[in-house]
Parts: C-alpha cells; structure tokens; sequence
C-alpha cells in the first residue's frame, strides 16, 4: 500500500507524463481540425485513471478531512435513512448518511465522490473547451487546488465541479438554475 504523503507526488507524476502524451499527440497532429477529433479515448482514460486513484486511496491522516469524515461515516452505519431537512447542506449530508445507513463500504463513498468531483469536472470541460477538452481538464488536473479538493475537501471540490458544469450550461437556464442550486445543496459556501 501507498503512504498517504506519497500520494500527492504520485499524483503530480501521473499528470505530468499524461500531459507530455496528450501534448505530442497534438504536437504532431497536421491540422487543427484533426487535432479536434482525436483523444477523446485517451481523456476518459485519464479520468479513469485520476478518479481510481484518488477515489480508492487509503484512510489516511495524510488526508485530514479523509479520516473525520470516515469516521462520521462508521457513526452513521447501520442507522435508519430518513432524509433530513435540517441539515446544513442538504444534498451531501443526506448523500452521506444513506450511504452510511445501507452499509456501503466508505471506500466506495469516497469513489462516489472522486466519481462526481472529476466526472463533473471532465464533463464541465467537455462542454467548455469542445476543441481542446483534454487540455483544459489536464489544466484543471494540474491546479494546486485539484489534488486537495479531490482529496481533502471533498464537498467543496464535488460542488465546484458541479458549479463548472452549471456554468457550461450558462446559455440554457434550465439546466444551469438547478445545478447552481445543487451547488448550494451540496455545500452551503458556493
């Protein structure tokens, strides 16, 4: 097993040589329009690869929040669901807690959330910069904020990426109202 202070290196690996890939592929594309059409593989990959890895990483103190929040996690387990509407961020606490009460492991809890940080982040992206998504998302990987959010502040970063994705929709309100609300449901700062 990984030591939890090596993840964050090894995660700065993984992305530095990601990003050499992805930019002598478009390096060495003739022309832009070729250049549109090519990785989309190689980015889900990437997402893939960065939410397992980060998702199924050990609790460790390395993490800070990680271990308050499995151990809040341990609490809930094995208790009644009953969706709360006091809580202070409505979506995330009532996440958390019915994950808790019907016994899912909390290491699939926190692959739940890498799941939605970097899906969210990767589809956001997606959207955003439609001829060069993959650039944008390793720019997105490689922000000194990324890794602790990911890892640290988990319901802070999983609402950011969802603000993100809110934000690809700013042209259909529709679509963007409800998820900047959610945004708000999921931690009360956004």
């Amino acid at each position: 097993m990984i030591p939890g202070s090596y993840y964050y290196y090894i995660y700065l690996f993984i992305v530095s040589i990601i990003t050499a890939v992805v930019l002598r592929k478009y390096n060495s594309s003739l022309s832009y329009s070729k250049r549109v059409d090519s990785g989309r593989k190689e980015g889900f990959l990437l997402l893939v690869v960065i939410t397992l890895f980060v998702g199924l990483r050990p609790i460790d103190r390395a993490f800070v929040d990680m271990v308050t929040y499995a151990e809040k996690y341990h609490y809930y387990q094995g208790t009644l669901f009953d969706f709360d509407w006091e809580v202070n961020n409505l979506l995330w606490d009532n996440i958390f807690s019915y994950f808790a009460s019907e016994y899912i492991p909390v290491s699939l809890f926190f692959l739940f959330v890498a799941i939605g940080y970097f899906g969210l982040a990767f589809w956001a992206c997606r959207r955003l910069f439609q001829k060069d998504s993959n650039i944008a998302f390793l720019v997105f990987l490689a922000a000194f904020s990324t890794f602790s959010y990911g890892t640290n502040g988990i319901k802070a970063g999983f609402s950011a990426s969802l603000f993100l994705l809110a934000l690809s929709y700013r042209d259909n309100l529709m679509i963007c109202v409800p998820l900047v609300l959610c945004t708000y449901a999921f931690h009360h700062s956004m």
